[in-house]
Parts: C-alpha cells; structure tokens; sequence
C-alpha cells in the first residue's frame, strides 16, 4: 500500500512501539534531501488552514510554523511511567536534558511549573531550523530513554512520543525570539 517507508536505511523502526510518528521523523532527518521547508503532519492531526493561507504564511517571512500552546494541568504534563526506583519521570528528563542540552533547563522548569505544551508534533519549518530542531530533540530522547532503560523502567507505549511533545514545547518557546514563528490552530481528522 505505502512504497516509502521508515524500516529502510538510517531508522529506529524498531522503536515505533515508543517513539511512534517519532520513528518516520527521524527516518526522514537521516534519509531525505530536505526541500526549502519540511512539513510534518500525521493522519489524525494537521493544521488548520488552506494551501493558500500557507502560501501567504511563507511569503510573509515566517520559518516555523508550530501549534499554538495549551496550558495542561500538571498531573497531566508527562505520562507516568511505572519507574522501579523512586526517581519521578520529571527528573529524569530534567538530568537527560541537563546532560544534553544545560542551557534549556531554565526553560524546561518553567515549562513544567506552568504546564505548557505545544501539542502533537506537528510542525512546518525552514530546512536548517529542521536539522537543528530534530537533532536536539533525538539527543534529549536518547539520553532520556537510556536514563529510564538504566533505571530499570518498563517504558510503556507511546512514552517517548509523548514526551517529545514537551520536548518540542521546550525548544520552540526557548527559541523563540530567534525565530519568525507562527503559532496556528490545529485539527484532528478523527480522534
């Protein structure tokens, strides 16, 4: 049915049970020859406007297009996940992106704090803020998942996915003033 998939080349197909549409994105950072701009939406979720009204969007400057932010309540801002040691899943993120990336910390505790997310991992954006957005984000997920996988955790499914949701709340309001960033409304095809 499909010919293009992600289990071919440079991939982590192998992951897709907690990674999901994270396996295709990183198939597509290590495999494509990128095009000016690089959309990424998934059967369920796009944004909510006209090929017009993106045309528009491009013409006017802007290199980042990404959901608007929610506010979510804190119990809901990282899944849990049953650790075997008393390590709570937001440390551990906070040492994986300590190890990584230090300077996104202090974004990263605000963003905790205020449980704000830029949902669904969707995103439209300039070719090189691409590159430097997606090898940030599979830094953090692989230095966060070695640190669960050391710690003795059982990750349950669609985990990294979900965290790569905050992940991408992180460095797009952390990157913020240096970007022409459009914040867009988004639908879900079904749900």
């Amino acid at each position: 049915m499909c010919e293009l998939r992600d289990n071919v080349g440079d991939n982590i197909s192998h992951k897709n049970k907690n990674y999901c549409e994270l396996t295709a994105l990183y198939w597509i950072m290590k495999n494509v020859q990128l095009p000016e701009y690089v959309g990424f939406n998934f059967y369920s979720r796009i944004f909510d406007f006209t090929e017009a009204e993106l045309s528009y969007i491009l013409s006017a400057g802007i290199n980042a297009i990404v959901p608007e932010p929610e506010l979510l309540s804190p119990l809901h801002f990282l899944t849990k996940v049953a650790l075997r040691n008393s390590d709570p899943v937001e440390d551990i993120l906070e040492r994986a992106i300590s190890k990584t990336h230090p300077s996104y910390l202090g974004t990263y505790r605000a963003i905790l704090k205020e449980a704000i997310v830029v949902p669904s991992n969707i995103f439209i954006l300039q070719r090189d803020i691409f590159n430097d957005y997606s090898k940030w984000l599979f830094e953090v997920l692989t230095e966060y998942e070695t640190m669960l996988i050391e710690s003795g955790s059982d990750i349950p499914p669609r985990h990294v996915g979900y965290v790569a949701e905050r992940l991408q709340s992180i460095w797009f309001l952390k990157n913020s003033s240096e970007l022409d960033i459009l914040f867009a409304k988004r639908k879900f095809l079904f749900w």
